[in-house]
């Protein structure tokens, strides 16, 4: 009998499957880290940027314009299109960092660098500050508003630098 459970290797550990269906999100521009630095944090399970950005999202460009949710997500697949090694950090504002807001909603100032990583020196593309409105939709964090602060950011559709 203690051959027959030795040879089909019954007591040996078995290796770990991956989850069948579950899709990693892959983040180079690191829009998850915008709520660090806060008691809050995006969804585990977003599997895209469509689903950090609220459905009512709005960005602000510097110049007044507006830009619509699926604008804007064309804009940051674009940016991770251009290069692969782009990566951006974010953190936050010296003057301020959490506004009060109604409840569900936050806003944070956050400063954000932009590089691409293929070069020896991690070239900067751009930086800034942006203001975001962050509000809680169907149980997660979305960004509903991303405010451009003083200048066109690579993060604007119109941007094309």
């Amino acid at each position: 009998m203690a051959l027959i459970f030795s040879s089909c290797d019954m007591f040996s550990p078995r290796s770990v499957e991956s989850p069948q269906g579950v899709i990693v999100f892959d983040d180079p521009l690191n829009l998850k880290t915008i709520l660090n630095y806060s008691d809050k944090s995006f969804s585990s399970t977003a599997t895209s940027y469509s689903d950090l950005l609220n459905p009512d999202f709005e960005f602000v460009a510097y110049n007044g314009q507006t830009v619509n949710r699926d604008d804007e997500i064309i804009r940051l697949k674009a940016i991770v299109a251009v290069d692969s090694t782009v990566s951006a950090v974010w953190d936050t504002c010296t003057n301020v960092s959490i506004i009060d807001a109604p409840p569900d909603t936050i806003i944070v100032c956050r400063n954000f660098k932009v590089v691409y990583k293929k070069t020896s020196d991690g070239s900067l593309v751009d930086s800034g500050e942006v203001q975001l409105t962050l509000e809680k939709y169907s149980n997660a964090w979305t960004i509903r508003k991303w405010e451009e602060r003083s200048s066109l950011s690579i993060f604007n559709p119109y941007f094309n630098h």
